[in-house]
């Protein structure tokens, strides 16, 4: 098997390490080294070029609205449990998403992220003379946010100044799935083996005794500022475009697996049922697609349109008809 996967399997044209080639253990221990693969992945790509496994092309053709790539097996980590996120059927998510994605369901979005918003910047004011751990305060944010957008709950970790269960569970979790992102098929085992998740187990037997609440709350006057104002300041929007190009949401991108038939990418023809990943942080730090890449150059959204060379490969999260969910 081993002689197979180093010279006789289909990918075998593709350039990189030896040892990538005879298994997936490689990248694991590789994520493993600084816990920062989107990071580590850069260097194979200033060594071997475009495609171990990245080409600016590749970013339509892997996730664009017409792609017929699917979800790859890093989706199957949670297994049994499935949520919009994570599911394989195409058709199923697209339903659920369109109920998430309508206008009158964002606008209702409004609410909760000015909340939260309020909430950090009275963080900041309390801590005015002294320095701030923004990744923390930031995560803080995030977090509230997206409990109060799923569960209509909130954790206040912003207005307490601590974690909470559920936040500390999922970032152990995450680490888990992202390390295990390429060895799927371990993770189901390792999961039953008690001293390995005692966290893990601890919250789904939390969440197993909780009665399902539904707590419907009329929503308060908006506040002075809102989205429909803040729409038309291109200085805000420019620097969270740029943010978002500096560190992407998924810095080393997601899984997708090509349809029976191969898929072309560029010049270049990937077989079938063959797993594809674009790692944004490395396409949007390509000097091929903008200028100065390494720099935050807020102005390149705004003033400066010459500092994007390719502006196709900047996907904020994903892009597509169903880029929600799929």
């Amino acid at each position: 098997m081993l002689i197979y996967r180093a010279f006789s399997h289909q990918l075998c044209g593709y350039p990189g390490a030896l040892l990538a080639r005879l298994s997936n253990f490689y990248i694991t221990a590789w994520s493993m080294t600084r816990l920062q693969l989107f990071d580590e992945i850069r260097n194979p790509h200033l060594e071997y070029g475009d495609y171990v496994r990245v080409d600016p092309q590749a970013v339509q053709a892997i996730h664009g609205s017409q792609s017929s790539t699917s979800k790859g097996p890093w989706y199957t980590l949670l297994e049994p449990r499935t949520s919009l996120f994570i599911a394989r059927d195409r058709a199923a998510a697209r339903l659920e998403n369109d109920l998430l994605t309508h206008t009158e369901a964002i606008n209702g979005y409004d609410y909760c992220i000015t909340k939260a918003i309020n909430d950090l910047l009275q963080v900041i004011e309390r801590n005015h003379e002294s320095s701030v751990n923004v990744s923390k305060w930031f995560n803080f944010f995030a977090f509230d946010v997206m409990e109060d957008l799923a569960f209509n709950k909130n954790s206040h970790m912003l207005r307490d100044g601590k974690e909470a269960y559920i936040f500390k569970t999922i970032h152990d979790d995450l680490l888990n799935i992202a390390l295990f992102a390429h060895l799927p098929w371990l993770l189901p085992f390792l999961k039953r083996i008690p001293v390995l998740n005692t966290g893990y187990l601890q919250f789904w037997n939390w969440t197993q005794n909780q009665i399902n609440e539904r707590v419907i709350k009329a929503l308060d006057a908006l506040p002075s500022l809102n989205r429909d104002e803040l729409i038309h300041v291109a200085l805000l929007d420019a620097v969270i475009n740029e943010t978002l190009r500096m560190h992407p949401a998924v810095p080393s991108g997601t899984q997708r697996v090509t349809p029976p038939e191969g898929l072309i990418v560029g010049d270049q023809r990937i077989p079938g049922n063959t797993i594809v990943q674009v790692p944004s942080c490395t396409v949007f730090r390509d000097a091929r697609c903008f200028k100065w890449p390494d720099q935050f150059v807020p102005e390149r959204w705004t003033t400066r349109p010459d500092l994007i060379i390719n502006k196709s490969v900047f996907i904020h999260f994903n892009i597509g008809l169903s880029s929600f969910s799929y």
